[in-house]
């Protein structure tokens, strides 16, 4: 995904966070993602999102 548009826009750096298993064959004829996986990735972008990083 081109990040560089939205960071140019809001004039915030930006980052992606991966929520797959490393064997998922991203883009391949046998694609898969682990449930276990898509679910601590959504749980650790929740916990960034709420956190205000006020304390660093």
């Amino acid at each position: 995904m081109p990040l560089a548009p939205f960071a140019s826009e809001l004039g915030a750096p930006m980052v992606t966070i991966s929520v797959v298993n490393a064997d998922n064959n991203q883009h391949g004829e046998n694609e898969n993602v682990d449930p276990a996986f898509l679910a601590k990735g959504t749980t650790n972008i929740r916990a960034i999102m709420e956190d205000d990083f006020s304390d660093r």
